[in-house]
């Protein structure tokens, strides 16, 4: 099995997919599973090939942020990683509240972007510095409870899950039950661990939320 961080490209523009692929290629450790130029492209893609990383412009056809809204609601392990013009404050935050975990800007150096892409893949998260001190503060000061709110409400499969948790169901019948491979549903255990603040399987069986 490869231990190279799989990445996935989605932008309208070919010149730039292609030049962000040579810059991928071209570096120890990565590889370019899948291109694409749409909102479409994008959820097909983490649907199909589950990239570690998905690389995502915010202004493709059919727009960026409901691709990105898409991509979460899927429950993949995939990270994304905005790569856009855009240096809007209003973009940058909605975009990480939405389930982003970095967003640079297009224009960085190769090494910058490789930089950025370890950091999203090993650390969880990464900003451009180029976007500023300021915005750095305001996103983690002002803009942190709204994040957690929005990461912490169960979705419609994570509720699923732990409702047979609690009548008692293993991850085989659950999985049997939601039709879900029990990786999956290991996937969601740990979700529903995380937001609910819980250690153990007892916890969660009896955990009110």
């Amino acid at each position: 099995m490869s231990d190279r961080i799989r990445i996935a490209i989605v932008d309208d523009h070919p010149m730039v997919r292609e030049g962000v692929a040579h810059v991928i290629t071209d570096e120890a450790g990565f590889e370019v599973v899948a291109k694409g130029g749409t909102s479409h492209d994008a959820v097909e893609i983490v649907r199909l090939h589950n990239p570690d990383i998905l690389v995502l412009d915010i202004s493709i056809p059919g727009g960026g942020i409901s691709a990105l809204q898409a991509i979460v609601k899927l429950g993949k392990n995939s990270k994304v990683l905005m790569l856009t013009v855009s240096d809007d404050q209003s973009d940058v935050f909605n975009a990480l509240n939405l389930g982003a975990q970095g967003y640079v800007l297009k224009g960085i150096s190769g090494p910058e972007l490789i930089q950025a892409l370890r950091a999203v893949h090993f650390d969880g998260h990464y900003l451009s510095p180029n976007l500023g001190a300021k915005m750095l503060t305001d996103i983690s000061r002002h803009k942190l409870d709204a994040h957690l709110e929005i990461h912490n409400r169960l979705t419609e499969r994570e509720e699923g899950v732990l409702k047979l948790v609690q009548m008692g169901k293993a991850n085989k019948e659950i999985g049997l039950a939601l039709n879900l491979s029990e990786k999956t549903i290991k996937h969601y255990m740990g979700n529903l661990f995380k937001k609910l603040n819980v250690k153990s399987r007892t916890e969660l069986a009896i955990k009110k939320h």
